[in-house]
């Protein structure tokens, strides 16, 4: 069931995001929530742990049935202390069903405290908003200012590259900061932009046409990307690659569908670059849904936001895989801390309820075929009873001994010239 929940059309139907919905666009409350649901999902797969220990329990009860069937054809003449042997080291069935239910209510009990846990928990990602959502604010009111003649194409040029440049995805994948050592750059993150362009409802004529004024200026692209390189500050953007310039200096055309809303607009990973881009990505639909993050403007009415909007679309990728891999440590991890709390269990159990109830019933058990075995049962329990007193006793006299030997301690005696004195 859990892995149905993986299918890419399931998983996107349960936990992923419509543009449809305005009041996901208005908050991504929505979008976290789903992103623990995914997780406790996750989590549910380690009930797969209870069928594997049900198989192994299985497995061995199989076996044991195999061995009493093979004795049972063995030779006769066999000596009885051998079957006497056995009979004592055989497991109860108290023994096997306290053991079993002690390992089941362990396991339930790990994997209840880790669905519980994640649902309580904060996210860091309420607490402040994300970059990402105030970057398209600039850039809507940078673009808005420019159509109405209040500034000039450049400032909106400025507004988007920002934007990429901040989020840089080339210099996120190298894994290194250019510039000092002291300074930070995208590569902190385990997302970045690849995507920028325009969607909405309108037709598509209309959307290119706004797409085709929104493209980026070929000489201020160049200019930003020189002055990327060269940047020794704090925080340093970094430089993109010959191809991914190109790209964002050519007009945004590239026509996509996310969830059946028009989107144009240009990506920095549309053309192939050798040991940088291994896999083309045109549009963000050529990613699953759980591995791109949509920024949008907020501060528009609800007719604007029908009619078009900016949008930016993040790489999850890499931060997918990480979680992936803390996702296979989690398991190893709990596998780990049920095999320990099982064994502790099992052996506490053990020693305090089954041998006593195994010996209790082994005795039983001897009285019922030789009664007579009663008195020289109690005589050696009498004998080891009397044993443990006077070992107990023995004990006592010691530490009593040495106590007494502490208060009995003769004073020291004054010389004769004292006494004389």
């Amino acid at each position: 069931m859990t892995l149905f929940m993986d299918l890419t059309v399931v998983a996107q139907a349960l936990f992923g995001q419509s543009d449809d919905d305005l009041s996901k666009a208005r908050s991504s409350r929505t979008a976290r929530i789903g992103a623990k649901v995914g997780r406790v999902v996750r989590v549910l797969r380690l009930i797969r742990i209870v069928k594997l220990y049900k198989a192994v329990q299985h497995d061995k009860a199989k076996k044991a049935k195999k061995q009493r069937k093979m004795s049972l054809h063995d030779d006769m003449d066999d000596e009885p202390e051998d079957d006497d042997k056995a009979e004592e080291n055989k497991e109860s069935l108290v023994g096997q069903k306290l053991s079993a239910k002690t390992t089941q209510r362990t396991i339930i009990l790990v994997l209840t405290m880790l669905m519980i846990l994640p649902v309580l928990r904060m996210d860091q990602a309420e607490r402040l908003p994300a970059s990402g959502t105030y970057a398209a604010e600039d850039m809507r009111e940078a673009f808005t200012n420019f159509e109405t003649g209040l500034v000039h194409h450049s400032l909106y040029d400025e507004a988007v590259l920002k934007a990429l440049y901040y989020h840089n995805w080339f210099n996120g994948k190298s894994g290194e900061c250019p510039g000092s050592e002291q300074g930070g750059c995208s590569a902190s993150f385990s997302s970045n932009a690849f995507w920028v362009g325009i969607a909405g409802r309108r037709s598509d004529a209309f959307l290119t046409e706004v797409a085709l004024n929104a493209s980026l200026m070929p000489a201020m692209v160049r200019s930003w990307n020189t002055y990327a390189s060269v940047q020794n500050d704090l925080f340093n953007f970094g430089s993109m690659p010959t191809e991914a310039v190109e790209t964002l200096a050519s007009p945004w055309t590239t026509k996509c569908s996310v969830s059946g809303v028009t989107h144009v607009g240009r990506s920095v990973l549309s053309k192939k670059i050798d040991g940088t881009v291994d896999h083309p990505v045109d549009c963000p639909g050529d990613l699953r849904f759980m591995e791109v993050d949509r920024f949008l403007p907020r501060l528009m009415t609800a007719e604007q936001y029908q009619d078009w909007y900016f949008v930016i679309y993040f790489d999850l990728r890499s931060f997918t895989r990480q979680e992936a891999q803390m996702s296979l440590c989690t398991t190893v991890f709990v596998c780990f801390v049920l095999c320990i709390a099982s064994i502790f269990f099992s052996r506490d159990a053990q020693a305090l309820v089954l041998e006593p109830v195994e010996q209790m019933i082994s005795r039983v058990e001897a009285i019922r075929d030789n009664p007579l075995a009663a008195m020289k049962m109690a005589d050696d329990e009498f004998q080891r009873e009397e044993q443990r007193k006077r070992a107990r006793l023995a004990k006592d006299q010691t530490r009593w001994g040495k106590f007494m030997n502490m208060c009995r301690h003769e004073r020291p005696r004054l010389s004769s010239l004292v006494v004389v004195l």
